[in-house]
């Protein structure tokens, strides 16, 4: 506490020992709001606080009122216990503290944990989230804590949800990277879905300081086909991070998925989901690096086309990122499924999905390489109906020598 403060306090201490005169002075020296805050029971203290105005011209005596209210509290629950009007003194004091100081910080954390009471520590979280819009450091310190206590009360009893819910709307102003691998551990661990909406929004606002730690996680085992879809989700729709970091998380999850598929008939929704969103953006933000890995994929998203797994639209969006990314990946792809296609329609012609023919032969002759004038040539010789042996002729004339 600053010196000017110290001064007005030694007199009020010693006020009915020194009589009238003392009191005159006193009364002339500081606000009245302080005079009545310091000698007020509990009950006024709480009044006076409730009361409170801060504004840019509030006497500094007037502004320290909160935190040595909260100095108070502090020092008296250890022996009162939190009742004698010590909880309502916190919760009025807690809101207009003004904390601009690693001191005032630490007050707030000590009544934190002072309290095992959910009204206060929403009341402190909410607090230290006003602090951390003005300076992040102010919280800092307290970053681990509030990791622990997340852990411990997101599965508890419902009367935890709203202070859960308020630490972890605090982890998402933090933004700290250090707190993606809680959240991604508790984005699914509860069925209540304000807590999840929490989880998932602050985890957005933590992701692009941890993407690191997100191109691990992606492809680790531990975690449920399920929940990186979602996380990938979660990633497509924050407009903080780049189409390239996207792309390459992208290329990283597709990877990981078709390293793990044993038995294509026995992939869950999920995992397709998450296969076919990951070509998505892989297509969107014209990641070359990946065509090696769609072109593998390519394979799988055929037998899951025949499996009925995926719809001809879905097959035909591999199909056309095929074509976007142009590599000789892609045109190996493509060749060698027409020759697949072909060989299907030289023992029946109507197992050949027309729609789907077509798209392959115009993305090779968009692609125009004479890697394909094999199988682009045998189309014109098959009994395909002539909408397709036309697109094959002006694909075979496109081809680049």
């Amino acid at each position: 506490m600053k010196a000017n403060v110290l001064k007005v306090l030694v007199p009020l201490s010693v006020i009915f020992l020194c009589g009238n005169t003392f009191a005159a002075e006193i009364t002339a020296t500081a606000p009245q709001q302080y005079i009545d805050f310091v000698t007020g029971s509990v009950a006024d203290k709480t009044k006076l606080l409730s009361q409170l105005s801060i504004s840019d011209d509030t006497p500094e005596l007037v502004l320290s009122i909160p935190e040595e209210a909260l100095e108070f509290v502090q020092d008296k629950v250890p022996l009162l216990g939190s009742g004698s009007g010590m909880k309502e003194l916190a919760l009025a004091a807690i809101p207009v503290l003004q904390v601009t100081s690693q001191r005032q910080g630490a007050l707030l954390w000590n009544i934190f944990i002072l309290f095992d009471d959910s009204q206060i520590k929403v009341a402190v979280l909410d607090a230290l989230s006003v602090a951390v819009t003005k300076n992040k450091r102010l919280v800092s310190p307290y970053l681990e804590g509030i990791h622990t206590f997340v852990a411990e009360t997101t599965a508890t009893a419902s009367q935890e949800l709203y202070s859960s819910i308020a630490a972890i709307n605090l982890l998402g102003l933090m933004a700290d990277p250090s707190s993606f691998e809680i959240l991604f551990r508790l984005m699914n661990s509860s069925v209540n879905p304000e807590l999840n909406q929490a989880i998932e929004a602050s985890l957005a606002s933590v992701i692009p300081s941890a993407q690191p730690a997100l191109l691990r996680h992606i492809t680790q085992d531990y975690y449920s086909v399920a929940e990186k879809y979602r996380l990938f989700l979660i990633v497509q729709k924050n407009d903080k991070i780049s189409s390239l970091f996207k792309a390459e998380l992208a290329e990283k999850a597709l990877s990981a998925t078709i390293i793990k598929t044993e038995d294509v008939s026995k992939m869950a929704p999920e995992a397709l989901s998450l296969q076919l969103a990951t070509v998505q953006q892989i297509h969107e933000s014209d990641w070359t690096r990946a065509a090696a890995i769609v072109s593998e994929y390519f394979v799988l998203a055929q037998e899951q086309f025949n499996l009925g797994l995926i719809t001809r639209e879905q097959f035909l969006g591999v199909v056309t990122c095929l074509e976007g990314l142009a590599t000789s990946h892609s045109v190996s792809a493509l060749v060698n499924y027409l020759g697949v296609l072909n060989t299907a329609a030289a023992q029946k012609v109507s197992s050949v999905d027309e729609e789907v023919l077509l798209a392959v032969i115009e993305s090779l002759g968009a692609l125009g390489d004479k890697a394909a004038f094999d199988n682009l040539l045998y189309v014109t010789y098959l009994p395909y109906p002539e909408t397709i042996t036309t697109a094959a002729r002006t694909a075979l004339a496109g081809l680049k020598w």
